[in-house]
């Protein structure tokens, strides 16, 4: 059903005189993007449009992020690993861009038509993706919004970062303080309210890998009621603890998964410093498992912001935290009650007969 706070188009329509409707190429939650003909160039565009709110404020934050996305573009505009734009302007009640139209669809089609990738795939998609957000980094943009929907692929086959609607650029931006993104990939740190950094858009590409490489994000919950499932996913972005990506896909290799755990750390200090960093122990990532390799140690405390005090947090759960030889005693004695349980009930059922 389509989104009625979001501009809707049949197609054949013609904006501005100059961009004619093919068809809807998705919407979100404050704009959708269209598929259009540029009279003009001959050539095929991907129309954003975001209708501005109407009371004083939201306007304001709208043309904020308005002004940053263009203001990114502008400095990317000549990355090969991000969209490039073409063109932007602004009507009474809607803001517009429009960009290079990427026919290959986006990395979230290709990961729901094949689910888990293999070394080579990942290792393609992600280190394009570090190209990327290394070029950000240098004019000190961060995206907060690094998700599988975000990233789209070329005809060639080639990647291409997009929607840097709610980036920022410096920590004196309007949106800078606020808590913005999407919740599945959303870095604990900025799920706690702090200023999201270049580090909290590794996290979010720790999320994005290991989603790939397994067919499965690290922290799920379905919920029919959004505003839950958002809250649970911010509180395990926090202190859950990520499963060991090859207990899911035993063809991870270890260098790979250790990788994809340094870029989950809780604190950002203690995940890869850089996307360059990042590229690069991924390049050397060889398929077979070096005997040389042992397992990442995934640290158990996480630090939060608490009325402008740090507070230490135990990550993950009560089983996750014991020692090897008492978790042996945790799940037999777990076994054991359910089985006494089930055997109870077996009891009073026969009784009742």
């Amino acid at each position: 059903m389509a989104n009625k706070n979001l501009i809707q188009f049949e197609e054949g329509d013609l904006v501005d005189g100059r961009y004619k409707i093919i068809k809807s190429l998705g919407e979100g939650g404050m704009a959708s993007v269209w598929k259009a003909y540029d009279i003009k160039t001959d050539t095929e565009v991907a129309i954003k449009m975001a209708k501005l709110p109407t009371e004083s404020e939201g306007i304001k934050k709208s043309r904020s992020r308005y002004k940053n996305e263009l203001a990114a573009f502008a400095v990317l505009n000549s990355d090969r690993h991000v969209v490039s734009l073409h063109d932007m302007f602004e009507t009474e009640s809607t803001l517009v861009i429009v960009m290079e139209c990427a026919e290959g669809g986006t990395l979230n089609n290709r990961y729901r038509d094949f689910y888990d990738m293999t070394l080579e795939e990942v290792k393609f998609y992600f280190s394009r993706l570090c190209l990327a957000l290394e070029a950000a980094t240098r004019y000190n943009i961060v995206h907060r919004d690094i998700k599988l929907d975000n990233v789209l692929i070329g005809t060639d086959g080639e990647v291409k970062l997009a929607d840097f609607g709610i980036s920022i650029k410096n920590i004196d931006d309007l949106e800078a303080k606020s808590t913005i993104g999407t919740p599945k990939y959303m870095s604990p740190e900025v799920c706690d309210g702090q200023i999201a950094t270049h580090l909290s858009d590794i996290y979010s590409l720790g999320i994005m890998m290991y989603e790939c490489a397994t067919g499965v994000a690290p922290f799920i919950f379905k919920s029919t009621n959004g505003s839950t499932q958002n809250s649970f996913l911010m509180a395990m972005q926090q202190i859950g603890k990520p499963l060991a990506p090859s207990k899911i896909n035993k063809k991870i290799p270890q260098a790979l998964e250790n990788l994809i755990l340094q870029m989950l750390e809780k604190n950002p200090e203690f995940r890869p410093q850089s996307a360059a960093e990042v590229r690069k122990s991924l390049l050397a990532i060889k398929r077979e498992n070096a005997e040389n390799v042992k397992p990442y140690v995934y640290r158990s405390k996480a630090f939060h912001s608490v009325k402008n005090r740090k507070k230490i947090s135990s990550v993950g759960n009560v089983y996750s935290s014991l020692k090897g030889r008492f978790r042996t005693k945790f799940s037999l004695a777990f076994w054991i009650i359910l089985f006494l349980i089930v055997v109870g009930l077996i009891v009073e059922m026969v009784v009742l007969i």
